[in-house]
């Protein structure tokens, strides 16, 4: 795939030419402190100037000269900081609580799409919630398991309950590795 990105040199016209001379003068205006002419402030941490500077030099160098080499340690460099960056995802819903004692709220829910689906998500007071820090479980259960949507078989959806909690020192953690968050 390398050689063939670089057998299409009009496809890299664009980095040669405008790319690799606007990350040169980005460092260069954020070396001396100043904003891009567009005022964009330069970078407050360190470590985000020395990857504006690692990316200026690796284009620069693959610019003067078109090797696979060179190729590979520049898209290495931008696919290392995507690793490296989380893009949060947030789905916005509603649904409706119902009170069913005083230490609880059950959403209310009727079957749903072709898998039947019901929201059985609730609102519980925990015995060491302070009195006010509750904890929100969000499930699902499928009551036409025979059914499919998007071609997926409604019998293979999760319907474990997933915890959400002020209190999270008793759940397993996941480490991502997030350096940067978009």
């Amino acid at each position: 795939q390398i050689d063939e990105i670089l057998e299409q040199p009009n496809e890299l016209m664009g980095l040669c030419r405008d790319d690799a001379k606007a990350f040169k003068d980005a460092v260069s205006r954020f070396d001396q402190g100043l904003p891009l002419e567009d005022g964009k402030a330069p970078p407050t941490d360190p470590r985000d100037l020395d990857d504006l500077r690692t990316f200026a030099r690796l284009i620069a160098s693959f610019c003067v000269d078109r090797t696979a080499e060179n190729l590979k340690a520049m898209l290495w460099s931008f696919h290392e900081k995507a690793a490296r960056t989380c893009k949060p995802m947030i789905n916005q819903f509603s649904q409706t609580f119902v009170q069913v004692s005083e230490t609880m709220w059950v959403a209310e829910s009727s079957p749903t799409g072709p898998c039947g689906l019901i929201q059985a998500s609730r609102f519980t007071l925990p015995e060491n919630g302070f009195g006010s820090l509750w904890e929100y479980t969000a499930q699902k259960m499928v009551t036409n398991k025979t059914g499919e949507n998007l071609g997926l078989a409604c019998s293979d959806l999760n319907e474990e309950p997933i915890l959400y909690t002020w209190n999270t020192s008793n759940l397993r953690s996941t480490r991502i590795g997030c350096e940067f968050i978009e």
